[in-house]
């Protein structure tokens, strides 16, 4: 839904994707999608780009943020609800899955963040992230030492490491 609201941006895309998607409902969720375009783009612009293991959490980190500013409880509304219920059943059917190998486009790589690994402070927003990702990523099956040593490698990157740090 996210990515079809994206790809019909632009006023010439919006005929055909929306005929694509016959029958799904899905064109209907464009216009209040729109009311949130600032905070979905990060997600989806990282999303885009992501080549790495660590470019998909952050992606990911970037979806977490934009559910808390929209508000979990109307995400939550709009998952739950008939139409969107209709709307993935009916994409689930009609589009084919991808093979596992998407395409990164060429876009510039987001930056990760704008705090330092050193500014990471109980309480703070690097801790929150962190707790955010932990979070999602156990719920996606990783083992929590597998997390802890991802968030270690995101604090301190390898070059840093080596030099002590």
């Amino acid at each position: 839904m996210l990515a079809s609201w994206h790809l019909s941006k632009p006023e010439r895309n919006r005929a055909e994707i929306a005929q694509l998607l016959t029958g799904s409902g899905v064109p209907s969720f464009w216009p209040q999608l729109d009311l949130f375009a600032p905070r979905l783009d990060p997600f989806i612009e990282a999303c885009r780009s992501a080549q790495s293991s660590l470019e998909v959490v952050e992606a990911a980190l970037r979806f977490f943020d934009a559910v808390h500013k929209i508000g979990p409880s109307l995400v939550r509304q709009v998952v739950k609800s008939r139409d969107c219920r209709k709307a993935a059943e009916v994409i689930g059917r009609n589009l084919p899955e991808s093979d596992g190998n998407p395409q990164p486009s060429p876009k510039p790589k987001p930056q990760a963040s704008t705090a330092k690994a050193g500014d990471w402070q109980p309480g703070g927003t690097l801790a929150e992230r962190e707790e955010i990702a932990t979070g999602y990523l156990t719920l996606l099956g990783w083992p929590r030492a597998d997390v802890e040593r991802l968030l270690v490698v995101l604090r301190h990157p390898p070059a840093e490491l080596a030099r002590g740090g």
